[in-house]
């Protein structure tokens, strides 16, 4: 049923990339008419961005902008 909703208060923990070659000075997320600015760590011996706690839903859409 294309009608049909999932409802859920679950969100998204975290978002780990792989291979990204530098640490990113800015880091954006927008979600619907919400904007934040998630903590992030870079790990250069991996190049693994970890980006804890973004916080949109999981049945959401949403943009991750990285700078």
């Amino acid at each position: 049923d294309s009608t049909s909703k999932f409802e859920t208060d679950a969100w998204i923990e975290r978002i780990v990339i792989l291979g990204y070659p530098k640490n990113p000075s800015h880091v954006v997320i927008n979600s619907g008419d919400k904007q934040a600015n998630p903590i992030h760590n870079y790990q250069e011996a991996s190049q693994a961005l970890i980006i804890r706690r973004p916080g949109p839903s999981v049945t959401t859409d949403w943009t991750l902008t990285l700078s």
